[in-house]
């Protein structure tokens, strides 16, 4: 501060001056130094009182002052002063390291949670705040204020985990009461409904987080009493509970809004009561017993109906306990027995036994005696004198419930009175011997009857073969008929396509012989051969398809079987002049077998097409047509042959019958009416103004 002149300093000018202001200079340094290190000391003293943790480190990380709570909370003993921080903690991590080098450029840092790993391998939990002190750029240290808030942070935790913990129990009783049939209603103290279950809403439509008044609730639900009169509101079981009352198996009938029914319920309810005592809420639950309440009606019918048909059938039940004699049996005894009261139900078996005659007595016991496990049930018949002296009988079934030890505990069975059909049987006994005189001279005059019947029989069977032999000759004059026929069909079905084959060969030989036969002429000629050849074929496969029996029944329609069946006599029928006529609906459709309902047409219309041909009919035409009436498709064939006379007409469907003289089988008719009505259908016959008509009533499909 006073720097030296060229003449030098003061001092060496003035040495005594200069002596007396050395030693000035030295007692204010020594007061200066005595105040600051008193206030050192005071700064020390008042860190290490301090209440919280604190620590003052110079630039080298030394501790300066340091107060009893850090030396607590960091578990130090004796004394860090002049030490390094990081002597005294090694297991420091470079993170704070970092921070404490931040702190020594003068910035202040904090942090309200935060954690470290102690050498031991705890981990503790602090807040600290580091600020600098003295001079500053840079300054001269710097001060840590550390909280240890290990236990907070803990507390935190335990309290996280408690939070979760109930949150997963609410969650699984919140899952519970959803999955619970019975409706949960929670209500407050003011009687607000706070939780209800999955059944409770659904029942009275209420949506997933409702806060209803539960009177509000009550006051548009109509509820009854179980003996059905009106139940005001402050009857509900959730208001009685929250008055502290217990409800148990309180029965109701509800009108339920979201069904629009009544159902019966069964309602229990509890206050809800804290720790001190005071009522929290309540808690109902609510069951519907509807189905309860019917199944007890049903048994209650039930019962009435079996002792209906006890008194009826003159029965009653019983059930007998061997180990106490003790007998119970059901209240229609009493007239079967002769008793009254409570003895006609409530008895024992020895007063039972010596009811029972004396004859009778020792089967009885017998009985009993005998039944085990494997053989426990029995039937015995036996007398009952009343105390008039009365006899009644008794038919009684009963079983034996035996224990693990083959031990009898119970006898159960069922009791019918059955005098009267006692003295029936005896009188029928009585009677029996009587017949059996009666029948023995019957049967004498029956043996005579029955040689005189075995040679009639010999002589019927005689005409049955003769019959049957007829028969065969009819069945096999039948085939060959119908074997005619068809040659005679595929006879008229060819005739046109062997003209075409054999014009087409002339042409080729008229070609060869001129010189003019090409290979075009002649793969055209023999392409025309072949299709005539392949319908030829196909004609075959259709006489064949159409003689074929069907094994099961199709939807076809009327006009596929028309066509089907006029398509294999078509080319007779032309030969022979006869039109046919078609008028058939495109919707009729039937249900059966195709092949034989073409059949049971083919007769028809040979039928009429014999008649025209020998009536020499100038314009022979034969019509077929159909038309709806209600659920049936009728089908009408008509010709011009004149009709049919009487005495034919009715004989007509009858099998073997035939005006046609050895050249008729006299069964086409009768298989056309067998096929029809074989698929729930009718067939008649009549005469027209022109001749006659065949009639088909078929229900349609």
């Amino acid at each position: 501060m006073f720097g030296a002149g060229e003449n030098g300093s003061w001092q060496a000018k003035n040495p005594a001056a200069g002596s007396i202001g050395k030693q000035m200079v030295n007692d204010e340094a020594e007061v200066i130094i005595q105040e600051a290190l008193l206030t050192q000391e005071h700064l020390k003293f008042f860190i290490q009182q301090m209440p919280v943790a604190v620590a003052m480190f110079d630039r080298e990380m030394r501790y300066l002052a340091v107060s009893r709570r850090w030396m607590e909370d960091y578990h130090l003993t004796g004394s860090v002063i002049g030490l390094s921080h990081y002597d005294v903690f090694p297991e420091i991590p470079e993170k704070w390291k970092d921070v404490h080098r931040r702190g020594l450029t003068g910035e202040i840092i904090s942090a309200d949670e935060d954690f470290f790993v102690r050498q031991d391998g705890k981990i503790q939990w602090q807040r600290w705040e580091m600020r600098p002190w003295g001079n500053f750029n840079p300054p001269d240290g710097i001060t840590v204020f550390t909280e240890d808030i290990t236990e907070r942070v803990r507390d935190k935790e335990l309290l996280q985990r408690l939070v979760t913990s109930l949150q997963e129990e609410k969650d699984r009783l919140s899952t519970l009461l959803e999955s619970i049939t019975d409706e949960v209603w929670f209500t407050d103290t003011h009687g607000k409904i706070v939780l209800i279950n999955r059944s409770g809403r659904e029942a009275f439509d209420l949506p997933q987080n409702a806060e209803v008044e539960m009177e509000k609730l009550l006051a548009g639900v109509e509820v009854l009493r179980s003996d059905r009169t009106q139940r005001p509101s402050e009857e509900a079981a959730p208001f009685r509970a929250l008055a502290g009352e217990v409800v148990s198996n309180v029965e109701e009938i509800v009108l339920i809004p979201s069904t629009g029914e009544f159902r019966h319920r069964q309602v229990n309810a509890v206050p809800v009561i804290g720790a001190a005592g005071q009522i929290l809420g309540s808690v109902s639950v609510v069951r519907d017993i509807t189905e309860q309440k019917l199944a007890e009606k049903i048994l209650h019918d039930s019962e009435n109906r079996m002792r209906l048909a006890l008194q009826v059938s003159r029965s009653f039940t019983f059930e007998w306990q061997p180990d106490t004699d003790k007998v119970i049996r059901s209240d229609s005894c009493a007239e079967i027995l002769g008793l009254s009261g409570d003895e006609a139900i409530h008895d024992t078996g020895q007063n039972f036994i010596e009811r029972i005659c004396s004859e009778d007595r020792a089967q009885v016991q017998r009985v009993t005696q005998e039944l085990n496990p494997a053989n426990n049930k029995y039937e015995v018949e036996y007398r009952v004198v009343h105390e008039d002296g009365h006899i009644v009988v008794l038919e009684e079934m009963g079983q034996g419930e035996f224990d693990s030890e083959g031990k009898l505990v119970k006898l159960i069975g069922v009791a019918t009175e059955i005098t009267q059909r006692k003295y029936v049987e005896e009188a029928l006994a009585k009677l029996n011997g009587q017949l059996e005189d009666r029948i023995n001279q019957r049967t004498n005059e029956l043996a005579q009857s029955l040689e005189a019947l075995k040679q009639e029989h010999i002589q019927r069977m005689e005409t049955i073969n003769n019959l049957r032999e007829k028969d065969q000759l009819l069945i096999q004059q039948s085939r060959l008929a119908a074997m005619g026929e068809m040659v005679n069909n595929i006879a008229h079905q060819w005739r046109q396509p062997l003209n075409v084959v054999g014009l087409h060969l002339q042409h080729l030989e008229l070609l060869h012989d001129q010189g003019q036969l090409s290979t075009e002429n002649l793969n055209a000629s023999i392409q025309t051969a072949m299709e005539q050849i392949t319908h030829m074929s196909s004609t075959i496969d259709d006489f064949r398809n159409f003689f074929r029996p069907n094994k099961e029944k199709r939807l076809f329609n009327l006009q596929e079987a028309a066509n089907k069946t006029i398509s294999l006599i078509n080319a007779d029928m032309a030969n022979k002049g006869i039109e046919i006529v078609m008028d058939l609906q495109k919707e009729g459709k039937v249900f059966g077998f195709f092949n034989e309902f073409c059949q049971a047409l083919m007769s028809i219309l040979q039928n009429a097409r014999d008649v025209l041909v020998e009536r020499k009919v100038i314009t022979p035409r034969i019509k077929i047509q159909s038309k709806s009436e209600a659920d049936n498709l009728l089908i009408i064939i008509t010709d011009n042959a004149g009709g049919i006379a009487p005495d034919v007409m009715s004989r007509l469907f009858e099998p073997y019958f035939s005006t046609k003289g050895v050249q008729g089988t006299g069964i086409g008719l009768y298989m056309a009416k067998s096929i029809i009505e074989a698929m729930g259908g009718t067939i008649t016959a009549f005469n027209t103004g022109s001749g006659a008509a065949f009639e088909i009533m078929i229900e349609t499909a």
